[in-house]
């Protein structure tokens, strides 16, 4: 689940009511045909504006983890009862939500959790929140294969004189995903992760 905390009923933040949000929010995924061209052009531009350029291929020897957000189930209710939760002229208001309520009220279907562990058959799966987050680190080769696409370094074009350089970044903006992975996943990355902006310093 993406509601961090502990177990225990605890107070409705609005940070937690963001996260509801963010949970109920479309994620972009990389598509086939004429879109995905455009959505990776788009992703270059934006990479480029922010102070990083493609380097080249990625070496099919690196390794690369990739990270799974498998979908939620009941998203909609969740919203709906963070609302009456928070709405004083509610009967539910102020009967907070557990992490374990939360967990077993959007828990993946067990199909999905599969469709993800098949993929990555062989290698060894690390799993957070309440399952729906699955991620292993794999070699770039593998990832193209799996993902489609193609693994390239995104590195700085600009950053502080005599300072030490972030290391270059994969993404893989024009990868085409697998529909039994697109259909299981809201997120998979690092497929078309925004790069941070490369602060530059003032010349004296």
């Amino acid at each position: 689940s993406c509601f961090g905390g502990a177990s225990n009923k605890s107070q409705l933040t609005p940070q937690v009511m963001s996260l509801a949000a963010m949970l109920l929010a479309a994620m972009i995924l990389p598509r086939r045909g004429s879109a995905g061209v455009e959505l990776a052009s788009t992703f270059r531009r934006t990479a480029e504006a922010s102070g990083w350029q493609e380097q080249g291929r990625a070496s099919p020897e690196d390794m690369v983890k990739l990270t799974f957000g498998v979908k939620q189930q009941r998203l909609d209710e969740l919203q709906h009862k963070l609302d009456q939760i928070s709405d004083p002229e509610s009967p539910d208001y102020g009967h907070f939500l557990s992490q374990e309520e939360v967990d077993a009220m959007t828990a993946p279907r067990g199909q999905d959790v599969k469709a993800v562990e098949d993929a990555l058959y062989g290698f060894e799966i690390h799993r957070s929140g309440d399952g729906s987050w699955l991620s292993a680190v794999v070699p770039v080769a593998f990832a193209e294969q799996l993902l489609g696409g193609t693994f390239v370094q995104y590195c700085q074009t600009k950053g502080p004189r005599g300072g030490s350089q972030v290391p270059c970044i994969l993404r893989n903006p024009s990868a085409e995903i697998p529909t039994a992975l697109r259909s299981a996943c809201d997120m998979i990355s690092p497929l078309m992760d925004p790069l941070p902006r490369v602060a530059v310093p003032d010349v004296q």
